[in-house]
């Protein structure tokens, strides 16, 4: 791939800079996109639940460990980035999968605003 040497032609400053923003905020957004897409599964699945949030928290981790990986790049171990070309499909796949499922959950609690049953007793208790 060209990322290693499109790291190898970055000035140490370049690297250091973008060191920090993949350390910072692309750690907040796997945090903050997870937590929403976990709540989401928690709130309106019933029993099926943790099942529902399985997606959403492993494509949380798969995106910390892709970011890892990018921050030990950047900080020499270039030879680690081959491990992007599964990490990200697998992080889009995942996220993909947990943005329909908190979609459901949206269109669950639309259904509980309508019927005035508790959300969670759309799905199976």
């Amino acid at each position: 791939t060209r990322t290693p040497t499109l790291i190898a032609a970055m000035s140490s400053g370049q690297r250091w800079t973008h060191f920090w923003v993949t350390l910072l905020l692309d750690t907040l957004y796997p945090i903050a996109y997870g937590a929403f897409f976990v709540g989401m599964a928690l709130r309106f699945f019933g029993k099926l639940r943790y099942l529902a949030a399985v997606p959403a928290f492993a494509g949380a981790i798969v995106d910390l460990a892709e970011n890892v990986v990018q921050a030990l790049a950047l900080s020499g171990a270039v030879d680690l980035l081959d491990a992007k070309d599964w990490l990200t499909p697998l992080k889009f796949g995942l996220f993909a999968v947990a943005g329909v499922i908190a979609v459901i959950g949206f269109l669950i609690g639309v259904a509980h605003m309508f019927t005035n049953q508790k959300a969670s007793s759309l799905i199976a208790q």
